[in-house]
């Protein structure tokens, strides 16, 4: 909701606290029911109409839903592909790593990845 409402004062909207509220609240319920990858479009209908109902105007609305969408997703790829490539993991390498063996199968007892050289001493 913080991430809402400072994005709310950068618009300048004149808007409660409350609206940043609702528009979290009407975000997560219509985005339960996933429809496109990343809820595209989704996501920006559910909080420009949100806006509309504090009387917002429809193109303010849609800008201010996509740079949420924005600052949502942002972090989430950009650590991915920090991740992956530290790991120097590729989709293929984690494809046939799946296909392989099940997930749960590589956990230890403490719920962590078993390490490929663990796993080689063990069998």
């Amino acid at each position: 909701m913080l991430v809402a409402w400072f994005l709310i004062r950068a618009f300048a909207f004149p808007l409660p606290f409350a609206a940043a509220a609702v528009i979290m609240i009407v975000n997560t319920l219509v985005l339960m029911v996933p429809i496109t990858p990343a809820n595209a479009g989704t996501f920006e209908f559910a909080v420009s109409t949100s806006l509309a109902a504090f009387s917002v105007s429809r193109p303010d609305a849609v800008l201010f839903a996509l740079a949420l969408h924005l600052i949502d997703l942002l972090p989430v790829f950009s650590f991915s592909y920090t991740f992956l490539h530290v790991d120097r993991a590729t989709l293929k390498k984690i494809k046939t790593a799946h296909q392989e063996e099940p997930l749960l199968d590589r956990l230890d007892e403490e719920g962590a990845f078993i390490e490929e050289e663990k796993e080689k001493e063990k069998v």
